[in-house]
């Protein structure tokens, strides 16, 4: 095979400029984020583009040691995500994406992995599966397993540490075999694998592991890695009675006799590459029993309530219909070990809906099946504001549940931006927690991570008042040593101030961090004169859509710079009529579904001198 894929080509500034757009699009589904939302990275991105491409084809590229975030599963455990400097994104899923088609060429339709992002480098359009897609064509072969005659038993398997024990020795070798690349384009990949790698208390390097990340880098090499287990179970795929998804493995048989006898098979094909069977998650297990545990009824009528909300059924599924089958399923006495994932899409279905059904018991099942969360607090940001689902996340918050640093975060998050009016009384009581959290006092303990920090740092810089913005400020300006995490949310919250502009530009000076420096650049170059950056700003200071339902609002990370802009006398009139028409669209929604945090906060805005 000759060699095509080189550093050059693969990590030129206009091939960059093409995984930008789509590390872009998708950011601001990512846990950890920047509190600029990369503006700062954007606002010079050419330049950002041209020197990272120049600095890898010249050695001289060096990974930022990316941030260790524990995920929630269940029963306190967690995964490890790695969250990786934006530089380091681009430079990675660019690589990816040019190896993929080289890497998963000939697989077979029964095997599948999560595609959750867009491949930047793909020839057209169409040329891309969606992780729906992908899904959807995995529970079609499920599907056709079950009805394969003969088949009384399933084999389920499940592969112990998956990510964690992939060889990176076996991986090079499957690279270097399907790609052909370029070796210096393998030898940057496998250092920024190793850099990205999870060590803590400084363990030994044993080069094996994945780290987990949002880009879907490591799901597609990991993917590939197993490709010779498919191999292994090229029968029963022809035969049609093998499916896998990532890591879970299924094998319709016939007796259990012949169960042992492929998990027997498996566990050796598995061996050679490394990993070993979850001997607690691989059973034979009865058909009917299977079936009862994919919860057939209730999957059935969720379908056909997707088909109706996305516009795809003639008729149209009530909320009151909705809410039968959903008391039905919530009292079922004998909840199987599947039941938290049709739950996962009754707060799916139950947001396009409209349902109120689930509002009390949210939080509930946030601390019975934490690995929910995103699903269960995106539920809750289409619901009007009530003062029990602000008490249920404040509360949350204090509690000993509070154990799992993704949870932490996305709550945090969810009251940054779900519509909390600055007029209840129930808002300057949340401040007040907020700060009692921030600070670790009046029992309650400071926030998991650095980035939870910094969020409630922004979370009191919105809906505040100066005297708790003084509080802030005596935290950052005071303090020489602060996690750069947080000192990011810092500059920016201190720099939308009056009061402490100058003096959080000049704290911003002592850190070497490469995000912070970004931030901190940006937020002295707005101070200084924001005419080069209207275009960008004014296409990031905007009201954004939601669907189903359906409303308007502005994100708490704009709030900061828009205060800054504004100082400048020379725009403040041009910036008014801009953020008065970003007033008008957020008000133009349905009444109980306007982002009064926003509104209010913009109409005091647009009174200050």
């Amino acid at each position: 095979m000759s060699i095509s894929l080189t550093t050059a080509s693969v990590l030129s500034a206009a091939s960059l400029k093409k995984v930008w757009a789509v590390v872009r699009e998708d950011y601001a589904n990512q846990l950890i984020r920047d509190p600029l939302d990369l503006l700062a990275f954007e606002a010079n991105l050419d330049s950002n583009l041209k020197q990272l491409s120049y600095s890898v084809r010249a050695d001289a590229y060096r990974p930022v040691p990316p941030v260790t975030t524990r995920a929630a599963k269940r029963d306190g455990l967690t995964r490890a995500l790695s969250v990786l400097d934006v530089t380091d994104t681009l430079v990675l899923k660019a690589i990816i994406d040019a190896m993929q088609d080289l890497l998963l060429a000939g697989y077979p339709d029964w095997v599948g992995f999560s595609r959750s992002h867009v491949k930047s480098l793909r020839e057209t359009p169409e040329d891309y599966e969606s992780w729906i897609q992908a899904w959807l064509r995995h529970e079609k072969s499920v599907k056709s397993i079950l009805r394969r005659r003969g088949c009384r038993f399933m084999v389920t398997a499940d592969i112990a540490s998956f990510f964690p024990s992939i060889s990176h020795r076996l991986l090079r070798q499957l690279v270097v075999q399907r790609t052909g690349a370029d070796e210096t384009l393998i030898n940057l990949l496998f250092f920024i694998l190793e850099c990205m790698s999870w060590r803590p208390a400084y363990c030994e390097d044993r080069e094996t592991g994945l780290p987990q990340e949002d880009y879907d880098a490591s799901r597609v090499l990991a993917h590939a890695f197993v490709k010779a287990v498919d191999d292994c179970m090229a029968k029963e795929g022809n035969d049609g009675r093998y499916v896998r998804w990532v890591d879970d493995i299924m094998v319709a048989v016939t007796t259990v006799r012949e169960g042992r006898k492929l998990l027997s098979h498996l566990q050796r094909c598995l061996e050679d590459r490394g990993l070993i069977l979850s001997s607690a998650r691989s059973k034979i297990v009865p058909l009917s029993e299977f079936q009862k545990a994919l919860y057939p009824s209730e999957n059935a009528f969720l379908d056909k309530v997707h088909e109706a909300s996305a516009g795809r059924a003639k008729r149209r599924v009530t909320v009151r219909t909705f809410d039968k089958h959903l008391t039905a399923f919530l009292t079922v006495p004998d909840k199987l070990s599947t039941w938290d994932r049709i739950l996962k899409r009754y707060y799916t279905q139950s947001r396009r809906v409209g349902s109120a059904l689930l509002e009390n018991l949210a939080f509930e099942h946030i601390r019975a099946f934490p690995s929910l969360s995103s699903h269960i607090l995106d539920y809750l940001r289409g619901r009007p504001f009530v003062p029990a689902i602000l008490s249920g996340a404040t509360d949350y918050l204090a509690s000993e549940d509070n154990i799992y640093e993704d949870v932490e975060i996305r709550i945090v998050e969810f009251l940054l931006d779900w519509r909390i009016p600055l007029s209840v009384p129930e808002c300057p009581k949340m401040v007040s927690q907020a700060l009692d959290h921030f600070f670790g006092r009046a029992g309650r303990a400071k926030p998991l991570t650095a980035h939870g920090l910094g969020l409630l740092a922004l979370l009191i810089y919105k809906y505040g008042q100066a005297s708790d913005i003084s509080q802030l400020a005596g935290y950052f300006l005071t303090h020489s040593v602060i996690d750069p995490l947080t000192m990011r949310f810092g500059i920016t919250v201190l720099c939308g101030t009056d009061a402490y502009r100058d003096q959080a530009l000049a704290a911003g000076q002592r850190y070497e961090h490469r995000g912070l420096r970004r931030v901190h650049l940006l937020m002295a170059e707005l101070d200084d004169n924001p005419a080069p950056f209207e275009k960008l700003l004014k296409k990031r200071i905007c009201a954004s859509q939601k669907h189903s339902p359906d409303y308007w609002f502005l994100s708490a990370r704009t709030l900061p710079a828009i205060r800054l802009v504004r100082r400048n006398s020379a725009f403040r009139a041009t910036w008014d009529a801009h953020l008065t028409s970003v007033l008008k669209k957020l008000e133009s929604s349905r009444r109980d579904m306007q982002d009064f945090g926003s509104i209010e906060w913009l109409r005091a805005e647009l009174s200050r001198p």
